[in-house]
């Protein structure tokens, strides 16, 4: 999805339409000071990152709030440093 705030009216009718237990979206295109929450669903996002006065990337987690979960903490790795296709 290139732009969720662009594509926010079908991904709500995707959402209301179909119910699913969590969406992964990429390209989100969001900066750090900017969330996107839908009706019923939990977000959980990294922001995209700025380059050249542009956005660029970004991913999100939509979860039913149906479901609940402890905290998870993760460790970002920069681009070029899972070049295996594992995390180290």
């Amino acid at each position: 999805m290139r732009g969720q705030q662009a594509n926010r009216e079908e991904l709500s009718l995707l959402l209301s339409q179909y119910h699913p237990t969590a969406v992964c979206i990429q390209e989100t295109l969001l900066n750090s000071n900017k969330t996107a929450p839908f009706k019923n669903y939990s977000y959980y996002g990294i922001p995209a990152v700025e380059n050249n006065s542009s956005l660029h990337g970004g991913v999100a987690v939509l979860i039913k709030k149906l479901y609940t979960s402890p905290a998870v903490t993760y460790q970002y790795w920069p681009a070029g440093h899972c070049s295996s296709g594992y995390l180290p």
